[in-house]
């Protein structure tokens, strides 16, 4: 089974990929957005972060098409961060996307002449009239995951204390086990000792589709350059990495050293880099 942690290097390993992002003059990253929420961080040096505020500066998307499947999804994994810093010295929230069309149709909200909905109840849910898409950790079948790192408010979280791996945690989905449904998605359930889940994001702009379309989406969409991402909302219940990875492949399962919520929106285009440019 994947390991969670594989979110967050993700999000390292894309800094020697060509990163994209809303361009002003020569830099690459603009953009708005707000991510706030209470967090607990234990080993972070007797910082207090519980009223948290990443202020992000710094907006990239990679748009791609996944290597692994026979039938090849495009993805787009998302970062946003403090500033324009090397990953692994700065705040930052990563989203990665799985499947493009899932998001698309879901916004697309497209219903055929026999009243048949075009988008998957299993990821997407319209029940208020918006693009809600269901997040999950590495355990579930959602198309979309999330993680963030604090090593700009901690770097040494993680390296000098009792515990060599570094400070982080990931989204969690719903973890109701009760429901066949939400059990398919999320088949391990979560932690014990992660206090939240049901994590989620609203998108109102994502790429070629910014509302209701009227006619079905395409199974090839795909996410172009110069194009807006825009998520109107989101919500993540954050847990521990370390604790998360440990439950879903059946290890003891730590205290977690990471905690809480955050909320927010994001509103950026994507612009392509410089061919050589490395992060940022």
């Amino acid at each position: 089974m994947r390991p969670v942690a594989s979110l967050v290097s993700s999000a390292i390993r894309v800094c020697g990929m060509l990163l994209v992002g809303a361009v002003t003059a020569c830099g690459v990253g603009s953009g708005s957005g707000k991510v706030k929420g209470d967090l607990h961080l234990l080993g972070c040096e007797g910082k207090d972060v519980s009223t948290f505020d990443l202020s992000p500066t710094f907006f990239s998307g990679e748009p791609f098409d996944d290597p692994t499947s026979a039938a090849s999804h495009n993805q787009l994994f998302i970062r946003i961060q403090r500033s324009g810093a090397r990953v692994e010295n700065v705040d930052g929230l990563a989203f990665s996307i799985l499947s493009t069309y899932e998001v698309a149709r879901c916004l697309g909200a497209f219903v055929d002449a026999n009243g048949n909905n075009d988008w998957d109840d299993r990821y997407c849910d319209r029940s208020a009239g918006t693009a809600r898409l269901r997040i999950g950790a590495a355990s579930g079948g959602e198309q979309i995951k999330a993680g963030f790192s604090p090593y700009g408010s901690c770097p040494n979280a993680g390296i000098l204390g009792h515990d060599s791996s570094l400070l982080s945690g990931v989204a969690l989905g719903d973890c109701d086990l009760s429901d066949p449904a939400k059990a398919a998605l999320n088949p391990v359930g979560c932690p014990s000792v992660c206090p939240g889940e049901d994590s989620w994001i609203e998108f109102s702009v994502f790429g070629g589709i910014a509302g209701p379309v009227t006619h079905p989406v395409d199974k090839k969409f795909i996410v172009n350059y110069d194009e807006t991402i825009r998520a109107s909302a989101f919500h993540l219940n954050l847990c521990d990495t370390v604790s998360v990875d440990a439950f879903v492949n059946r290890r003891f399962v730590p205290s977690p050293r990471l905690f809480g919520s955050l909320d927010g929106w994001f509103d950026f285009d994507l612009r392509r880099g410089q061919g050589a440019q490395t992060f940022p």
